[in-house]
């Protein structure tokens, strides 16, 4: 019977700390989705300023008028900015209230949430760096 106990106890023991180090890992995966937004996500107000310092009181060309919409360029800059920050805060008031058991499918959760956030992110930088270009190069 001890040895039953024991058994039990053993495999309840290594289940926890699966169990433990799954969701570690899985912390660390969104994690570094995270700094890998972040790493560009600062880019986002400095593509703001620059697309409004260059077209401020500038009548833009008329082909780069047909292909971009600075205001939509701006606005989705803006946007990929408050979803990150949105997500921020969401995620650090839930990561370490929300249960064990329910802690794996949160945080698979986050990688697809996040996983928006960068391609959204990423599109509107680049948006943007076209939009600068064009109206750098007229």
């Amino acid at each position: 019977m001890k040895i039953i106990s024991i058994c039990i106890a053993s495999f309840l023991a290594i289940f926890f700390y699966s169990s433990c180090a799954d969701h570690s890992s899985q912390q660390k995966e969104v994690e570094e989705l995270h700094d890998v937004i972040m790493a560009r996500n600062f880019q986002l107000n400095d593509l703001i300023d620059s697309i409004e310092l260059l077209t401020a009181g500038k009548t833009l060309d008329t082909t780069v008028l047909q292909k971009f919409d600075r205001d939509k360029i701006i606005k989705e800059l803006q946007t990929s900015d408050r979803l990150m920050m949105k997500w921020m805060k969401d995620y650090g008031d839930s990561i370490d209230v929300i249960e064990k058991n329910e802690k794996s499918v949160y945080l698979d959760r986050q990688k697809v949430v996040l996983s928006d956030i960068k391609e959204i992110t990423f599109s509107s930088i680049e948006g943007a760096r076209q939009f600068l270009n064009a109206v750098q190069s007229k």
